[in-house]
């Protein structure tokens, strides 16, 4: 992965995050869900595949045989339930926020790429999403 890349992928994020956070609170929660499963978790797992190959280990692209290559914390990070229930819908996108944050610094941190500031509009999807996730 060249920065440029990198930097794609995390643009793509977190514009796409945006855009699965307004779907949840419309509420259209089968959208949502789809739009989480398509192309945020593309976004996490081209980090995840990204930093894998950083620590040696063979990933594949698509999360192809990812319980070979992710280690047990990864595993366990990329353990999500969604489901058409808006709360559900944004734990699990909080969740994956967390992850990418993380993923994106180690592969920076390693490939000494520049971490473009997303933190405001992180910041503003922590609190839309905080409220989703707390609605009765």
């Amino acid at each position: 992965m060249n920065a440029a890349e990198f930097n794609k992928h995390l643009a793509a994020f977190w514009q796409k995050t945006v855009w699965v956070t307004k779907k949840i609170s419309r509420p259209e929660p089968r959208s949502a869900m789809h739009w989480l499963h398509k192309l945020i978790t593309d976004h996490v797992y081209a980090m995840l595949a990204e930093e894998a190959r950083l620590a040696g280990r063979a990933a594949r692209p698509e999360a192809r045989k990812a319980e070979q290559w992710l280690d047990a914390k990864r595993l366990g990070q990329t353990a999500i339930e969604t489901g058409t229930d808006p709360r559900v819908l944004a734990k699990a996108l909080l969740g994956e926020m967390a992850l990418f944050e993380e993923v994106c610094r180690s592969v920076a941190t390693s490939r000494s790429f520049a971490l473009p500031d997303y933190s405001t509009v992180a910041a503003w999807l922590r609190a839309e999403l905080a409220k989703l996730a707390e609605r009765p």
